[in-house]
């Protein structure tokens, strides 16, 4: 039961941490008989991004009410995608981190490879770049290992928050009936995932 004792009815509840569509669904219920509404508003982007002001948000909710938080969304994103109902924002997080997760650990065990192989990882990242192999993750790569690294929780808790992140794709994936094989393997290897590959 979520505690909403300090809001006055009218307010909005605005959920941005990566919870589960049926958690969102399960606030919101629980806030409707106080008066309150509640929207997710998932977000997509680092520290940099966030600071920058220009995340990518993902919402869910009433439509009409997300109108009305219009200006809060625009001053801290430069994107912004209504999904559908109370619970779609999460669901729409849940897939784009999915594809950034799986495709980072894929990545990693190539750049091992190079690695071993002989060939320099700032080289393996520019023909890769080029060439079909290419992605977010790719080209973003250097970077993202840099904010792990610095993190308050390091690399070690970056990897806790993806095996998290990837475990409620697949609690979404068990509720709806989807097989995915292949995220299921890749949350059995994401521990690492955001440590150096050659030297690791």
């Amino acid at each position: 039961m979520a505690h909403f004792e300090a809001l006055k009815p009218g307010c909005v509840v605005i959920i941005h941490s990566t919870i589960s569509p049926a958690a969102c669904e399960s606030i919101a219920a629980d806030a409707e008989p106080l008066g309150l509404q509640v929207l997710d508003a998932a977000i997509s982007g680092g520290q940099a991004v966030a600071q920058a002001g220009e995340l990518t948000l993902m919402i869910g909710g009433s439509e009409e009410v997300a109108a009305r938080c219009s200006p809060v969304f625009e001053a801290i994103s430069a994107q912004r995608f209504y999904v559908g109902p109370i619970g779609s924002g999460q669901a729409a997080k849940v897939i784009n981190n999915v594809m950034g997760l799986v495709n980072r650990i894929v990545a990693r065990e190539a750049i091992r490879l190079a690695g071993r192989a002989g060939v320099d990882l700032q080289t393996v990242l520019e023909i890769v770049s080029a060439s079909t192999g290419d992605s977010w993750q790719v080209r973003h790569w250097e970077a993202v290992t840099r904010t792990a690294a610095g993190s308050t929780t390091g690399a070690d808790g970056m990897d806790r928050m993806a095996e998290k992140d990837l475990g409620l794709a697949l609690d979404l994936a068990a509720l709806l009936h989807v097989d995915m094989p292949v995220t299921a393997i890749a949350i059995e290897n994401a521990t690492g995932m955001f440590r150096d590959p050659v030297n690791s």
